[in-house]
């Protein structure tokens, strides 16, 4: 099987005032060698809303439509406290910080349409659970996160 995959990504940020609205697209073209299952897949779209409340208030979302709008999803919608750079708190719908992907998952990240076989089969990408936490950046460029989240579901 061969399959020729190419994306189409736009990515346009405007910012109005204190308001934030972002969208991405991908669509590939999937063509199987001696068949006739050939497809175009609207494979994503994204659209982010968010909006500062003022200066140490700030929402954030996401929300996700994947395969021509059969598979809508919310990645997260959450609230920043912004407090120091190195102690902010966060409350909400929080995508889980596990892998490199999970967090920023959309291309240019990795190098195709598909995410890698290990975020798609082994650690979940675009994981997200409710919950709080604090996050928070030192000098030297130190990151943490840390969270308390909804549990897993273990069926």
């Amino acid at each position: 099987m061969s399959c020729h995959r190419s994306c189409i990504d736009w990515l346009t940020i405007w910012f109005f005032c204190k308001q934030a609205f972002l969208k991405i697209f991908c669509l590939h073209y999937n063509n199987k060698i001696n068949s006739a299952a050939d497809e175009i897949d609207f494979h994503r779209m994204v659209l982010g809303v968010g909006y500062d409340f003022n200066d140490w208030i700030k929402f954030r979302s996401e929300l996700d439509f994947e395969h021509g709008f059969k598979e809508p999803e919310l990645e997260f919608a959450y609230l920043d406290f912004l407090h120091r750079p190195w102690l902010n708190a966060r409350v909400g719908s929080i995508l889980t910080p596990m892998g490199v992907i999970n967090q920023h998952h959309e291309p240019p990240l990795f190098y195709s349409v598909e995410r890698p076989e290990v975020y798609r089969v082994i650690i979940p990408t675009t994981w997200q659970e409710g919950g709080a936490g604090i996050h928070g950046k030192f000098d030297g460029g130190l990151e943490y996160e840390l969270y308390g989240l909804s549990s897993l579901n273990a069926i």
